[in-house]
C-alpha cells in the first residue's frame, strides 16, 4: 500500500515571494584593509555571506540585500528588502554569483505556452 499526503506547515497571506533561484548569497566586501583590533588579535569569525537579490532597473542589475522568510516548493517569502512589484532576475546561481552591480541585462518575456528550455 501508499499514501499521498499533503502537509502545511505553515501559511502566510499577502507575502511577498520569488522564486528560489533569484535569491543568492554574496560574500561581503574585502575587509582585510580594516585596521588591527587594539589587542592585536584577528577576530576569528568570518563574515556571513549577504542573502539578496538583483533586481532590474533601466535594463541594469543592481543587487538588494533582503532578508527572506518562509520557504515553499519553488519560492522563498522576502519579509524586508524588496518592494511589491520589483521586477527580479532570476537564473542559475553561477551565473547570478558573478553578475556585477549597473550590469546592462535583456529581459527574456515568456511567451504563453512556452516551455522552458532544458
Amino acid at each position: 500500500m501508499s499514501a499521498t499526503a499533503v502537509i502545511t506547515t505553515k501559511t502566510v497571506q499577502n507575502a511577498v515571494a520569488v522564486p528560489l533561484q533569484a535569491v543568492i548569497e554574496k560574500k561581503p566586501e574585502d575587509t582585510s584593509e580594516s585596521p588591527t583590533p587594539p589587542n592585536g588579535i584577528q577576530p576569528s569569525d568570518k563574515p556571513k555571506p549577504i542573502k539578496g537579490v538583483y533586481v532590474l532597473e533601466s535594463n541594469k542589475a543592481k543587487f538588494k540585500p533582503v532578508e527572506t522568510g518562509i520557504t515553499g516548493e519553488s519560492d522563498i517569502q522576502i519579509t524586508s528588502g524588496l518592494s511589491d512589484g520589483e521586477e527580479v532576475i532570476t537564473g542559475p546561481s553561477r551565473i547570478l554569483n558573478t553578475l556585477k552591480e549597473d550590469t546592462v541585462v535583456k529581459k527574456q518575456v515568456k511567451k504563453e505556452g512556452e516551455t522552458p528550455k532544458p
